[in-house]
């Protein structure tokens, strides 16, 4: 399975803050293993809530960004239609005052 840019940085990060509370002390540990370990429980909860958050974010900004395109690939459809009808552009303007110089003759 491909992992993207932001899985790794957010892996880092969550390494890089275990290894901090590590070298802050036994001290805190010894007090979560007073509360019975749920300390530990609630810091494993906040990471998987956390990536799912992120997870939530990214495909909404996917989601918004398939939105987007579709509309911009829309309105090149509605463009090419006119330039096909002869609507847009200057050399149909062109032609079609041509055409109507013609039909007046």
């Amino acid at each position: 399975m491909k992992v993207g840019r932001r899985e790794r940085v957010q892996d880092i990060i969550i390494t890089l803050w275990k290894r901090k509370r590590k070298r802050r002390g036994e001290e805190e540990e010894e007090e979560g293993e007073k509360m019975g370990g749920k300390e530990k429980e609630g810091k494993e909860e906040g990471e998987i809530n956390m990536r799912r958050r992120n997870m939530r974010k990214r495909k909404k900004r996917k989601k918004r960004k398939k939105e987007e395109k579709e509309e911009k690939e829309g309105e090149k459809r509605e463009k090419k239609e006119e330039d096909k009808e002869g609507k847009r552009g200057k050399r149909n303007i062109r032609r079609r005052k041509r055409e109507e110089k013609e039909e007046e003759k």
